[in-house]
């Protein structure tokens, strides 16, 4: 497959960027994601970026309210739609009621309201849109592109007991396709059906889509740093990221998923609750994009005024841990503005609180036996 910057070099300079249709499922179901929606019709539609984009409002009745919807730019309009079927279901429905006619792009991207993005370094290149991070990925060969990729097994109906399915496939909140793939999955007949339930949303549409791409002897790309060129048409790599879903707290490899790196990444309210780090960067850069215009916005600092709760966890990992280890002559070595009359146990404890998260040099001094820590010739 040619390289994205071999093929942003064709496309840069005439301008000229391939039809792409976006369809957006919007729902009111989380605290976010209304301000997710916002995000993406002020940081995500650009006036002529090539993109046509429908959002999909799933409406429920007792909850909804149209007054709460952003105002689009003329690329983009609303449709409604009763709150069932689930995403791939009501982008079924967007195709069998001809609300668009999808042959007339080259491109189409889904996703839902359940990301926030897209995110892009300040390093970007001006006037690249977006979504071209997606489809110029696609190929003649590669015919599912997301942000993410999981090998999270599914089981039919949800039930452990029932057949389970293991493939690689791209997460479902953020995909392109080309025309070939759009027509593979359609011809599928499952992909897009409207079920009832998640279980069966997830096992024959979610896993399924890319289940039918790589049947089909085609493959499945994403913008996960790990896992560039990686040949998902090998079943031995069927089991990536030990089956864990990337998107949960730490189980990408021991990180998060990092808005910078995947473009969308998940931000619910119960992420934001509970200080998952991935939805705290969203938001943070959010919080940026939003106020970089106010007057003294580059005097905040969040960790300034929280520094015990930005602290607080690796205080207590190293309490845990404890100091039998800890090389108290290289710290005083190394921090010699610290009074010379401190003792062990107030050395310890600056550490613990402050010295740690000033970038002071320190090691810990074990045993042969441990080789992931420093040798020392003692151990204190």
């Amino acid at each position: 497959m040619r390289g994205l910057y071999e093929k942003l070099d064709e496309l840069l300079p005439d301008g000229r960027l391939s039809d792409t249709l976006v369809i957006y499922v919007y729902s009111d179901s989380d605290t976010e994601y209304a301000r997710n929606l916002q995000f993406f019709v002020r940081n995500g539609m650009w006036e002529g970026d090539g993109c046509d984009y429908i959002i999909v409002v799933q409406q429920d009745t007792a909850l909804f309210s149209s007054a709460t919807l952003p105002q689009l730019p003329r690329s983009a309009r609303y449709v409604f739609h009763e709150n069932k079927c689930y995403d791939w279901g009501t982008f079924g429905w967007v195709f069998d009621e001809g609300k668009v006619n999808a042959s007339l792009y080259n491109s189409i991207i889904f996703m839902n309201s359940s990301v926030r993005g897209p995110f892009l370094p300040p390093y970007f290149p001006l006037g690249l849109h977006w979504s071209k991070l997606l489809t110029l990925r696609l190929s003649s060969t590669v015919k599912l592109v997301g942000s993410t990729i999981s090998c999270e097994p599914a089981w039919e109906g949800g039930n452990t007991a029932n057949e389970k399915r293991q493939n690689a496939h791209v997460q479902s909140y953020v995909m392109a396709t080309d025309q070939v793939g759009l027509k593979a999955l359609q011809d599928d007949g499952r992909v897009f059906a409207c079920y009832g339930n998640m279980a069966d949303t997830i096992y024959h549409a979610e896993v399924g889509a890319s289940r039918v791409i790589l049947d089909q002897g085609y493959t499945i790309d994403s913008l996960m740093s790990k896992y560039q060129h990686v040949d998902w048409t090998n079943t031995s790599n069927w089991n990536c990221n030990a089956g864990l879903n990337p998107y949960a707290e730490f189980a990408y490899d021991g990180l998060v998923l990092n808005p910078l790196e995947v473009l969308f990444v998940k931000v619910k309210g119960f992420q934001m609750q509970g200080g998952w780090l991935s939805a705290q960067m969203a938001s943070t850069y959010d919080r940026w994009l939003s106020s970089n215009v106010a007057e003294g916005a580059a005097n905040a600092n969040v960790y300034d005024k929280k520094r015990m709760s930005f602290r607080l966890g690796r205080a207590i990992t190293m309490l845990l841990r404890g100091n039998s280890c800890f090389d108290f002559n290289l710290y005083r070595a190394r921090s010699r503005d610290l009074p010379g009359t401190m003792t062990d146990e107030q050395i310890w404890d600056h550490f613990v609180h402050d010295g740690q998260f000033e970038g002071r040099p320190f090691r810990c001094c074990v045993a042969q036996d441990r080789p992931y820590m420093i040798l020392c010739g003692s151990i204190h």
